[in-house]
């Protein structure tokens, strides 16, 4: 088997391994690796190889590791719209009970969303998206449609 193969299937198995136990840091490893099988493909030896996968290994994990976190916590924010958020305005409806001290779940547009709101709901009451919470962009804020509003 040859080194880029080699390369290529030790990022895979990084890759997959990532998916299956998500510690957002095997995937930099699988970059490092991918990189390697570049250098690998471009006929360099096996120093180089290694010095390619530690470099892009460590730089990508310094560099973008707190990003993917806070990307893939849905703790991320754009630059101009940092507190806006796509679901804030949009109406729903109540599919599992929400209480002040227990997240329920609302139905908005066929998707399901955790939700908090600050009184009790219950299943087929009518909401609006507040917000959401600062610490978990997934988790929407909610509050009922007054009785002219329509969903």
């Amino acid at each position: 088997m040859s080194a880029v193969t080699i390369w290529v299937l030790g990022g895979v198995l990084c890759a997959l391994t990532e998916l299956a136990v998500p510690f957002i840091l095997l995937i930099f490893f699988a970059f490092g690796a991918w990189a390697a099988a570049a250098t690998a493909w471009l006929g360099y030896g096996l120093d180089w190889q290694f010095g390619t996968f530690i470099t892009v290994s460590v730089l990508s994990i310094v560099f973008l590791r707190k990003h993917a976190r806070l990307f893939f916590s849905g703790r991320a924010k754009s630059g101009d719209d940092a507190g806006a958020h796509p679901m804030t305005g949009r109406s729903g409806v109540v599919s599992k009970s929400i209480t002040p001290f227990e997240p329920g779940e609302v139905n908005i547009g066929g998707s399901f969303w955790r939700a908090r709101a600050e009184r009790r709901l219950n299943p087929g009451d009518q909401v609006r998206v507040h917000s959401v919470l600062p610490d978990d962009a997934l988790t929407l804020k909610v509050e009922p449609l007054r009785p002219n509003e329509k969903v």
